[in-house]
This record gives C-alpha cells, sequence and structure tokens, in this order.
C-alpha cells in the first residue's frame, strides 16, 4: 500500500510546516497523562456516543435564536429522504438555500442573527427554505437501502444536482405557489446549480436568481494539499473501497467523527492543531474565525459526503475539466456513448447567475473563476470581496460574511422588481 511513500511529510502534509507550533501545543509536563486520558476516552469509544434526534437537532439550530421553523420531507425520484428546513413568511420572496460539500444547511444558521444567511434572509423580507442533499445528517434513508450498503453511497454530487435539487424546489414551489426561486448556492452548493441548471435547462425558468459563492467548477488551478495529493487520494479511496468504506465525514452512532468529537472534547486533538489543519485547507483568516466559533462550527461540520463526491472532483482536478462523473472507459461508453465523459453544458444556463469570491481562496483559483464566468451565457455579476483575505468559508463561517449576503439579498431584490 503506498500512501506517503517517497514524500517528505512536509509535502504531503503542510501541516508539518507548522512542527515548532504543534510541538509547544504537544510539549508538555503532563502529556504523558494527557494521552493516557485520550487513550482511555477513544477505548469507551462506542459506549460514550449518544444517539441524538436529526430532526430536533435540526429544529434547535433555528429555534435556540427566537426564529420560527418547520421541517418538510422530500423524497428523491430514486427514494433518497430529503429533509427540508423552512423559516416561514408566507406570500414573501423564496431564497433557496443549498450546502456545500461535507456540510449540511446548519452552515447558514450556525453563526446566529446576522452573520447567518438564512436569519438574514428572513429579516429582509425573503420566505428562507434550506436544502439538506442526501447522504448527510439530516437526510440519510431511504425507502429501501440502508447507510450501511454499498447501493446507498452510489452517488457523487451529479445525482445530488439532477434529483435531489430539483425534487426540492418543485417542492417548495408547490407549497408556496410561486413561480421561482432565489437559489444560493456555497461551494459544492454552487456546482449543483451549474450541473443541475445545465443538464435540465426547463429548471432556469424556475429560478429568479442564482447567487454562487466559490463555486467549484474548473478545479485545475486549486493550490489545496489535493492538487499534490492525487496519487496518494486515489489510493487510499480504493483503500477504502476495498474495505466497505464509502461515507466521509459522517456522524452516525459510532461513526469516526463521533470518535474524533470525543478526541477533542477530551483534549487529544487540540484547537490549535483543528485550526492549522483548517487553514491549511480553506486559506488562513484568523481574525473572521475565532474559536468560539469554531467550537460551534465543529458541532454540526461535517455531516457527512459519500466518497464519490470527492472522487468527482478529483476527477475533474486531474482531467482539467467540469465533466460528468469518469466510469471508465468500458461504462463510459455504455452511458455517455464515448470514452470519456461528457462536458457539463453550461451553455444552456439561462437563469441570471451572480459570482462572489475571494483572493485568498486555495479551491478557487482566479482563473479557473474566468474560465466558469466565461462560460455562462447570463452572468449578471461577478463579485470579489474587498477583504484581501477572503477565503473558502468566509462566505458562510466569517464574522464578516454578512458583507456578501447583503450584497445577495440586494441583487435578489432587484429581481423582484
Amino acid at each position: 500500500m503506498r500512501l506517503i511513500q517517497n514524500h517528505p511529510l512536509e509535502k504531503l502534509f503542510p501541516v508539518f510546516n507548522h512542527l515548532e507550533k504543534i510541538q509547544s501545543v504537544t510539549n508538555h509536563p503532563s502529556s504523558m497523562s494527557n494521552w493516557l486520558s485520550c487513550f482511555q476516552i477513544l477505548l469507551a469509544g462506542r459506549a460514550l456516543v449518544q444517539a441524538i434526534d436529526p430532526n430536533e437537532l435540526l429544529k434547535s439550530t433555528i429555534t435556540k435564536h427566537n426564529y420560527p421553523v418547520e421541517l418538510h420531507p422530500v423524497t428523491s425520484p430514486d427514494g433518497y429522504h430529503l429533509t427540508m428546513a423552512r423559516i416561514p413568511n408566507p406570500r414573501r420572496p423564496i431564497l433557496f438555500l443549498m450546502h456545500s460539500f461535507l456540510s449540511s444547511l446548519s452552515e447558514y444558521t450556525v453563526l446566529g442573527p446576522r452573520h447567518s444567511l438564512a436569519f438574514s434572509g428572513f429579516d429582509a423580507g425573503f420566505d428562507v427554505w434550506l436544502a439538506n442533499g442526501r447522504g448527510n445528517t439530516f437526510s440519510r434513508s431511504h425507502r429501501s437501502l440502508d447507510p450501511s450498503q454499498k447501493q446507498f453511497w452510489d452517488f457523487s454530487f451529479h445525482e445530488v444536482s439532477t434529483l435531489d435539487l430539483p425534487a426540492m424546489i418543485g417542492y417548495v414551489l408547490n407549497v408556496t405557489g410561486r413561480g421561482k426561486v432565489h437559489y444560493v448556492g456555497h461551494s459544492q452548493g454552487g456546482t449543483n446549480f451549474l450541473v443541475m441548471a445545465s443538464m435540465l435547462p426547463e429548471i432556469n425558468g424556475k429560478i429568479a436568481s442564482a447567487h454562487l459563492s466559490s463555486p467549484v467548477a474548473f478545479w485545475a488551478r486549486n493550490t489545496t494539499p489535493m492538487s499534490y495529493l492525487y496519487d496518494e487520494l486515489m489510493t487510499m479511496i480504493g483503500v477504502f473501497e476495498q474495505i466497505g468504506l464509502y461515507e466521509i465525514g459522517g456522524r452516525s452512532v459510532g461513526s469516526v467523527m463521533e470518535y474524533v468529537e470525543k478526541a477533542i472534547d477530551g483534549g487529544c486533538i487540540s484547537e490549535d492543531m483543528l485550526m492549522l489543519g483548517l487553514w491549511m485547507l480553506v486559506g488562513e483568516h484568523g481574525e473572521t474565525l475565532n474559536r468560539t466559533t469554531l467550537n460551534g462550527i465543529r458541532k454540526v461540520f461535517p455531516a457527512g459526503a459519500s466518497l464519490r463526491q470527492g472522487l468527482h472532483f478529483l476527477q475533474m482536478m486531474k482531467s482539467e475539466r467540469f465533466c460528468l462523473f469518469d466510469y471508465g472507459e468500458q461504462e463510459n461508453l455504455r452511458r455517455y456513448g464515448k470514452v470519456a465523459p461528457p462536458n457539463y453544458p453550461l451553455e444552456k444556463i439561462t437563469a441570471p447567475v451572480a459570482l462572489y469570491y475571494g483572493t485568498n481562496d486555495p479551491f478557487v483559483a482566479l482563473k479557473d473563476l474566468d474560465d466558469l464566468a466565461r462560460k455562462l451565457p447570463n452572468l449578471v455579476l461577478k463579485q470579489k470581496m474587498d477583504d484581501p483575505k477572503w477565503n473558502h468559508i468566509d462566505f458562510i463561517f466569517g464574522s464578516h460574511g454578512y458583507e456578501a449576503h447583503q450584497l445577495v439579498l440586494k441583487w435578489a431584490k432587484a429581481y423582484e422588481s
């Protein structure tokens, strides 16, 4: 098994460039007793895990801020049970929020009033609907499949985009009697829109405006660790599949993330380590994400995703194309009629699209974003955020994310006049 062979640790994991910082955290006089305590915590493991009702957890993320909430069950055409949340403002324009990779609708509520778009949208007069894609904490069931089965996880962001999203948008329009929604998607949530609106052009008529924050489409120039760990990650994915692990970041009872959460609470994994790992992935911006905020975020993130979602992104990075999932030449011929997966037909997106981005975002390189912008027929805004440190998660988790939120709400209102 070749995961780290012939690669210095500093290349594989840039966090090792910060060894002095890490050692200052771990080299403590009581380090031995700390590690023994950690070992005891991990041994207790499953016994410490408490089953939490996902629906109650979901409602509490909104009601604790004294906002009204409704939960709405939606079933995708292929049988996934999806849970939506609504902060009801009847007969008002609809703000439809879609989450990012490994996340859930909670990313739009976790920071509370003013700093979370769901609440700002409600306060601005929108009927706010929050979506959950298949496989995350709040949409982790199926009419006939169980999450323990491989078949349950046989999807990438393509199925979320072409099956889950249309079902949820259709449901929202049916319940409210309105004709269109204002779509907001962050990161993979933006990817989802691009896939949906290009593969199902008729959906464009149901989109009043689309607002995509740091959308991942063309991904060849990203500077995340994935950009130089492709071979290692592909090997790792192969190992995971061999041992029957098809979910990543899930929070079911007894999951890896439950053990990680206990390890954090027990001091086995320090907050300094968490912050270093986070900045390595999304771009350092310590001024807008403090440790109090991080503690709130880690209670709801990650929320789970399929391994195939991550694989699809890696395929696009390697091929330097925004394209459908690559099943291999033989299966591609059967599904697509060609040996390579086709590109997503972005020229079919006719809904008005606004892009929001920062210059400190390792996930979305400026040239990759430019490639996307050139291919969108109805691009109405390409908004660079003023803060030069604006990173990949400032839109949802940054203390000044409201600056972008106000732009979104302003443009959405403009398309209502």
